[in-house]
């Protein structure tokens, strides 16, 4: 039986990526397989997510993975099952790590998949966003096994089948490296990851001091929403480690909310998932104006003050 081999180190991508395999493959007799350490608590429900086995590889958490380590567990896998495609979340060290194993197999590579599909004849098909993300590029691969990453909360976790448990256990030797990692530090987190949010609240250049955060702070504790910001006011003013927009994270919220973002292709593209977008910016003419449905013109100094006391009034009210 034909067989997909799909890896991530994050439990909830996981169970994402085998719901999507399994309906893309149960109707084609093809098998979903998944890669995790032996020490995943919760591994049996992995088989109602979709998987038919799970490759367990022991100390996989302790091998403080890197893209070489990672390639040559794939192909200690790769090499015994021969699977149509591998499919892993599109994190920095898959993203090689897929180039990697695409060029060993001498085979076709696609990542940052927005979706993908299981032809008739066995081959994948997959969607991904080109141009800034202003058109989608339909690309097929027609060497096995096909390779995609697919950025996480792309799809949604169904615990809706009840496949018997078949777990294998895999022991891979790793070889010396070339690469060394001779420190690492851990990047502080703001809150919970910026894809989980529902309610997402990002400043930009229009706010002129990192003080000045602290109203958009209560605002977003006030709606429980998250903060986040755009590119130059992580990378530039260092006021955040993280930022939303195509070089950093791509959000899919309920709300987005823009303060003093003036919208650049590379936010908006980072953007594109959000349900809503609210805009706030004295700049009629700013591209996220456009891309808003709804917009407020005007400064956000004066904007935010009203929206905060306005939503402690309709709080008050609440609690009489």
């Amino acid at each position: 039986m034909e067989e997909i081999l799909i890896y991530s180190e994050d439990y909830t991508t996981l169970c994402e990526l085998l719901s999507k395999g399994k309906s893309e493959a149960e109707e084609k007799n093809i098998k979903v397989s998944a890669i995790c350490s032996e020490k995943l608590d919760e591994v049996e429900k992995l088989f109602k997510y979709g998987a038919d086995k799970v490759y367990m590889i022991k100390d996989l958490n302790e091998l403080n993975l890197n893209p070489e380590k990672l390639t040559a567990i794939l192909q200690k896998i790769i090499s015994n099952i021969k699977p149509i495609a591998v499919i892993l979340d599109s994190t920095k060290n898959n993203r090689e790590a897929a180039a990697r194993i695409a060029a060993k197999y001498k085979t076709g590579c696609i990542t940052d998949c927005i979706n993908f599909k299981i032809e008739e004849n066995g081959e994948l098909s997959a969607e991904r966003m080109v141009y800034a993300s202003k058109a989608i590029a339909f690309e097929k691969i027609k060497g096995k096994p096909a390779v995609l990453t697919i950025p996480r909360r792309s799809f949604k976790a169904e615990m809706k089948w009840n496949n018997p448990v078949e777990i294998e256990e895999v022991e891979v030797r790793i070889e010396k490296t070339s690469i060394k990692v001779l420190k690492t530090d851990v990047k502080k987190l703001e809150g919970k990851p910026l894809e989980e949010a529902e309610i997402l609240i990002v400043l930009g250049r229009g706010v002129k001091r990192k003080e000045d955060c602290n109203m958009i702070e209560e605002l977003a504790e006030l709606l429980k929403g998250q903060v986040s910001c755009s590119r130059p006011i992580a990378a530039d003013l260092k006021w955040f480690n993280e930022w939303v927009g195509l070089s950093g994270h791509k959000v899919k919220p309920k709300l987005y909310i823009g303060i003093g973002v003036s919208g650049a292709i590379q936010h908006l593209a980072g953007i594109q998932g959000a349900k809503i977008i609210v805009a706030i910016n004295k700049d009629s003419e700013a591209p996220i104006i456009s891309a808003a449905d709804y917009a407020i013109i005007g400064d956000l100094y004066q904007v935010i003050p009203k929206l905060i006391e306005n939503l402690r009034k309709r709080k008050a009210e609440q609690y009489k």
